[in-house]
Parts: C-alpha cells; structure tokens; sequence
C-alpha cells in the first residue's frame, strides 16, 4: 500500500491499462475531495479480485472499489481511522437512498456493471452526488450515519451451513463458487420466517458490453416455511425479470435450494427492459421493436436494488428514525478519536 502519494504517480506501477485508467479517472474526479475538503493523502490497494483507492484526511475517508471480476464500481464513505474507514462508514448509495432516492432506482446504480466507454461518466455522476448529498458527511459531520445503521436493509444474507430442501448444503455451497443454471430456483428472505422464491431463467445475459449475467425471475409467493415450495409460474411474478450477476449467490443473498429444468412453458416468450432513452431491449441486448410485458428496466440489479423494489412493492416502510439518543450512542466511538 502506497500513502501520501497524488493518484497520477500511482498509475506508474505495474499496473494493467484498464486499471491505470481507473486510476487516472479517480484522480481527476475526485480531486475536489482534496481542494475543497482537505481530504489530502491517497492510498491504493490492489487485490486480484478489487483494486481500492481511499482518499482521506481530517477524519473522514472515501473509498472507491473497482470490482474486477464483476466489473462493479462501490463507493463508500465515513469516519477514518488509520487512513482507512471505519466499521461505522457506509455506501454512497445508502445515503442516496435516504436523501435522493430517484438517484438509486435503476438503470442508474450506484453498484452498477459498467464497460470501458462509461468508466469516466459513472465515476462523475458518483463525485457529483457525493458533492450535493454527502457534503456534511464530508465536512465531518457523520449524523446521518446514524439514520444509514437504522435503515437496515431489508434483505439479509443467508449464512453458510444452512441446509437446503433435502436437508444438505452442497447445492448452495457449489452455486456460490460459481455453477450457476438455469432453472436453479433460490430464496431471499426480507424478514424472519418470510421466504420470497425465484428462478435463474438464463445464465448468459447482457447489458452493453457486459456478459455471462443472469436473468431471473421473482414470484409473487411468500412463505413461512423455505420446504414449503410454491407452484412457479411465469403469471405470477413480483416483478417484472430482472438482469443480475453472481454475486448475489456469492455473498448469500440469494440461496439456491434446487434446480428444477427449465421448460417452454416456464418462461416468458419475449423478455423486455426498457432502458433510459425509451429504448426497449432483450436480454441479449437486442433492440425490439415494440414493448411487451411485463417490461423490466434495463440494468445490472444488485442486492440494495433488490431490497428498494421490494421494499417499496410489498409496501415496507423504512424503519423510524432515530432519536437524538441513539444518534448519539450509535456514534459514541467518535468521542475516542
């Protein structure tokens, strides 16, 4: 790890061509971190699987990963400690979804698969949101993280070890290293005891330049009991199919319990996702003509995406907000500093 550097002298390392460029579209964006904020010192961590730059100074610290395998920018921000942030910092999109949450409904995701071409648009819209929603957070006023912690997301990862439907877990442990099929039927769980059931109906989706994502479908079924299987049918959906990646499988918000085949009558004849422009596209990235529904949104979906769309189609309200006590206890490590 390299401190104290400006990000220009980072991309001299031995570095691939895509990660000079992230580096180099940090730097530029990112610089009003630096001259409007005092946030003054740079650090870069590179990880076969990420490549993380920090940038930090009186107290706070903003962090943004580049996802490698998945190609997914994540931006974070909070209290520094040690020139890294702290257990209590939080994603840039938890707080859109607080302040702006027109800014976090898809297909503009703050968790977003991205290609070469936007790299330098997405890393802006983050800099310029982080300016205009975030500036007290900057200014090291961490308030509003307090409000983050008691918003707590509605979906829950599943541990691992929990059994599937024939009592094992090796068929969720092997799609979470990645041997993802279609007609692999998994579960999320918004609450205790609740399970919403889903199908993987391809595996070799696109959006722009972007490969190999999945194309799931949701149904419209919630049980108490995970064995308790509904029948699945593509008439009964909660949502419209939606385009994800492995990653929700890999960090265990989706679970899969079985594969069940797929078959002509399980699936939708057309599959439709309307992309910002009024474009409508299939899940190979080919235009159509005409809309058909039910009419996705274009876009990579991640598990905060997830958790928005459900919470706001079943009608589950954001927990109150805190009270000025809890604020103050959920931020009592700042007192340490």
């Amino acid at each position: 790890m390299l401190r104290g550097q400006e990000l220009p002298e980072l991309v001299r390392l031995g570095v691939s061509m895509e990660e000079k460029q992230f580096l180099e579209v940090c730097a530029n964006e990112f610089r009003f971190l630096k001259d409007e904020y005092g946030l003054t010192e740079t650090s870069t961590q590179s990880h076969p699987l990420f490549l993380t730059v920090t940038f930090w100074g009186r107290g706070v610290a903003v962090q943004v990963v580049w996802e490698t395998r998945e190609r997914m920018l994540l931006v974070s921000i909070g209290p520094c400690l040690n020139g890294k942030i702290t257990p209590q910092g939080t994603s840039l999109g938890n707080i859109l979804a607080l302040r702006a949450r027109e800014l976090v409904e898809p297909p503009r995701l703050i968790e977003q698969s991205f290609t070469d071409s936007d790299m330098r648009d997405q890393l802006s819209r983050f800099a310029h949101d982080m300016r205009t929603h975030a500036a007290d957070v900057l200014n090291g006023d961490f308030h509003v993280l307090g409000a983050v912690e008691f918003r707590r997301p509605l979906l829950r990862p599943f541990a691992r070890g929990m059994r599937d439907l024939d009592g094992k877990e090796t068929y969720d442990l092997m799609v979470r290293l990645g041997e993802i099929s279609p007609g692999d039927i998994f579960v999320m769980s918004p609450a205790d005891k609740q399970y919403i059931f889903g199908k993987v109906i391809r595996t070799d989706a696109e959006v722009l330049q972007h490969k190999g994502l999945v194309l799931v479908y949701v149904y419209d079924d919630i049980r108490s009991d995970m064995a308790d299987m509904p029948t699945l049918s593509k008439e009964n959906l909660l949502l419209p199919p939606l385009i994800t990646s492995r990653v929700q499988w890999q960090f265990g918000y989706f679970k899969a319990v079985t594969n069940a085949g797929l078959t002509v009558g399980d699936t939708l004849s057309v599959h439709c996702f309307r992309d910002s422009s009024g474009v409508y596209h299939d899940e190979y990235n080919h235009v159509l003509a005409d809309r058909s529904e039910p009419c996705g949104i274009y876009g990579v979906f991640s598990h905060g995406d997830f958790d928005n769309l459900l919470r706001d189609k079943l009608g589950i309200a954001d927990r109150p907000s805190p009270t000025l006590l809890q604020r103050i206890l959920s931020l009592s490590f700042l007192r340490h500093q």
